[in-house]
């Protein structure tokens, strides 16, 4: 029996491969993800600064991050 699964793009998603049609260079890809990249880094950056403006992350939370282990053991 043949596994077929079925995808379901959302509008974001097809915009964006409609967009990609007129791609014709890597430079023009390297471009769009360079864009792609700076907006969602904004976006992360805004909610971090909310996350610190509400006092539901601080400097406590940072330093137990930068300790946390989070490597799979090896076997």
């Amino acid at each position: 029996m043949e596994n077929s699964t079925i995808t379901t793009f959302n509008p974001i998603q097809v915009q964006l491969l409609r967009m990609f049609q007129y791609m014709k260079s890597d430079e023009e890809l390297l471009e769009v993800k360079k864009v792609l990249s700076s907006y969602l880094a904004s976006k992360l950056d805004e909610e971090m600064d909310e996350l610190w403006d509400s006092g539901q992350w601080n400097n406590e939370k940072n330093e137990a991050l930068l300790k946390e282990h989070l490597r799979t053991p090896y076997v």
